[in-house]
């Protein structure tokens, strides 16, 4: 996760304010070319297609590879993963029966 848009490009390659900005560091499943980007790779699996309507581009109009933004609609497998709280009771409830 790198921090949210604020809004930059010139028409047609424009990036919408307020969208969460994400950069694939590793692995062959990546975002932008070759095989695994874009058969079954995150951006199918999310359905960011096509991928110049998820590009972070500078006011010149200009990308880096490798980084996408969504909007937070799109972000739900995202998010961050909390461990349940490990509650002692209820084991001692199974025991009991």
């Amino acid at each position: 996760y790198q921090g949210r848009t604020l809004g930059s490009g010139k028409a047609p390659a424009v990036t919408p304010a307020g969208r969460l900005i994400f950069k694939w560091v590793a692995g062959p499943w990546g975002i932008e070319e070759g095989y695994g980007a874009i058969n079954r790779g995150v951006r199918d699996v999310i359905d960011a297609w096509p991928q110049r309507d998820y590009r972070v581009y500078d006011d010149e109009g200009r990308f880096e590879p490798g980084v996408f933004c969504l909007p937070p609609s799109m972000c739900y497998c995202f998010r961050a993963f909390e461990e349940p709280d490990d509650d002692d009771d209820d084991e001692a409830d199974y025991e009991e029966e």
